[in-house]
């Protein structure tokens, strides 16, 4: 079934069927983004979709409209004020629905900052350590993380990341889990450093560092501001000097 507009779809569905959370699914899912609206204004303006939609079918009920809404122009929606998402959380609701990024991935927004930092995507690093490397640099999103004893009574976490080429897990304890725990949150883009090894069920990575991508983003970018100054000023003592002659 086609929708043409936000309205269209309220006019065609059933909300005993459609209900709040059907609908909270599918914006998060990106299911309505083809209407042109922001998913956060969708998720504040419920509703009123929810509200058109119950009006709607009481007058198909009560005789008032057909199906086709021959009853009338059906004003527009105007959704609420609201307060976006930034893009994480938009792909981190994204990812709770569908289970995997769809739109776009987290990582995308870093791409120049995981240029200067060499950093592998998983499957080139995979086949690296099928060829014998033990240690490497990885980006990733946190979509997952699990905290456990071990058979020593200390704790361990199991993280699973996502990066453009799949999902991969990773494993870290106590003292390093202590220090990294709040960078670990799901949602949160870092770069890790992991030592690695062959095992029969796959390759088993264990997280030695942990680094906010969003903080060395900002770090980088406050480099090249303090380059390109003192640049600027090399050039301008330069032209100062030549003034003089």
């Amino acid at each position: 079934m086609v929708f043409s507009s936000l309205e269209d779809f309220c006019q065609r569905i059933d909300p005993k069927l459609v209900n709040r959370r059907v609908l909270e699914s599918l914006i998060c899912a990106g299911a309505f983004d083809c209407f042109g609206h922001d998913r956060a204004a969708l998720l504040a303006g419920l509703d009123r979709i929810i509200g058109l939609a119950q009006r709607t079918q009481e007058d198909l009920v009560s005789g008032q409209a057909d199906i086709f809404g021959s009853a009338g122009t059906v004003a527009k929606i105007v959704l609420p004020d609201y307060t976006p998402q930034s893009d994480s959380e938009r792909l981190m609701r994204e990812y709770q629905m569908l289970g995997y990024y769809q739109t776009a991935h987290p990582l995308d927004a870093y791409g120049e900052v995981l240029a200067r930092m060499r950093v592998q995507e998983f499957a080139a690093f995979e086949l690296s350590v099928k060829n014998g490397s033990d240690r490497g640099r990885l980006a990733g999103t946190v979509v997952a993380k699990q905290e456990r004893k071990t058979r020593t009574g200390n704790r361990m976490g199991i993280i699973m990341f996502s990066d453009a080429t799949g999902q991969f897990e990773a494993v870290l304890f106590s003292e390093m889990l202590y220090q990294y725990r709040d960078l670990l949150e799901p949602g949160t883009s870092v770069v890790i450093t992991v030592a690695a090894e062959m095992r029969p069920e796959g390759i088993g990575m264990r997280i030695q560092t942990v680094q906010s991508l969003e903080e060395e983003a900002v770090r980088q970018q406050r480099a090249m501001r303090v380059y390109v100054r003192d640049d600027l000023a090399d050039s301008l003592a330069c032209q100062a000097s030549e003034s003089e002659w």
